[in-house]
């Protein structure tokens, strides 16, 4: 037999190595990090890293992309960074995508239709814009109440059973602010949190610029639009947990896990309507007023 050669090749000082990903191909199941680098490898492929798979084979490239998509790993888990990365910003108004409704949101009415809202639970809208979830659940004879960066600065945020973070994350262009919207909204929620997000549309790029990862409106406004399965894994991530899709871009996050189990099962079953409660936007001051009393 003839001898087989073998050739090492040290990569530890060149500027730009190859790099290798799906670690746990590698290595046998029952190796001890196997279920850790299977879950990152989960992480990735949901949020896109891994397409295109010629454009990640080196290391400079591959941190261009996680720079790409505001996203940095720490001991084989996906993260966002606390600080953003440094960038020239312009003046994003993220007040003007707040939308004066004349109804409640699709995720509360949801909520609602879904028996989250019996008698005596409170409800808190962590960046309620105009409010009219607010006023909606108001009506239904409970306790509600919410804040807004713009809009309602001066209400404290409160530990409610239902917290609803509406359309929130999607128009804050920092990603570790975004992040920390998140994790504050899931710190109020004693039962539930509804969190809702715009994923994407068609031709979505017209009359925008590309800012981080989303673009800014001709409004002057942020946008980051998710895939469906980007937005659950960046919630699972963040939070530690499993949120159950409702529709396209709106989940449950539940405290009690015996709660999310019975949700998932009367999902099978058919639900009520929510009162379709029209509201006068009139009535936003006249409600602003006097719950800030």
């Amino acid at each position: 037999m003839g001898h087989r050669h073998r050739r090492t090749r040290d990569y530890s000082d060149a500027p730009n190595p190859p790099l290798l990903h799906r670690k746990e191909t590698f290595i046998t199941p029952d190796h001890p990090h196997y279920s850790r680098f299977a879950h990152l490898t989960q992480q990735q492929v949901a949020m896109g890293l891994l397409d295109n798979s010629r454009e990640i084979g080196t290391h400079l490239n591959w941190e261009r992309r996680l720079t790409q998509q505001g996203i940095e790993i720490h001991n084989h888990a996906l993260a966002c960074p606390i600080k953003s990365a440094q960038q020239a910003k312009p003046k994003i108004q993220r007040h003007k995508a707040a939308i004066a409704r004349v109804t409640a949101s699709k995720p509360v009415r949801l909520a609602v239709e879904a028996g989250l809202f019996p008698p005596d639970t409170t409800y808190f809208d962590y960046g309620c814009g105009h409010g009219a979830d607010i006023e909606y659940i108001h009506r239904l004879g409970l306790t509600s109440s919410g804040w807004d960066p713009h809009f309602r600065p001066d209400i404290p945020h409160a530990p409610a059973d239902v917290v609803n973070l509406g359309y929130v994350i999607n128009v804050i262009e920092d990603t570790g602010e975004r992040r920390e919207a998140l994790i504050n909204a899931w710190s109020l929620a004693q039962k539930v949190l509804i969190v809702a997000a715009q994923v994407l549309i068609d031709d979505r790029t017209r009359g925008v610029i590309a800012y981080g990862d989303g673009i800014i409106t001709s409004r002057n406004t942020f946008q980051k639009y998710y895939e469906q399965e980007e937005l659950k894994a960046y919630i699972d991530q963040v939070l530690g947990v499993d949120a159950i899709p409702v529709a396209l871009g709106i989940y449950f996050v539940f405290r009690d896990e015996a709660q999310s189990e019975a949700f998932r099962a009367s999902r099978f079953r058919s639900r009520a309507t929510a009162p379709r409660i029209r509201l006068k936007v009139s009535k936003f001051e006249e409600y602003r007023d006097r719950s800030s009393r």
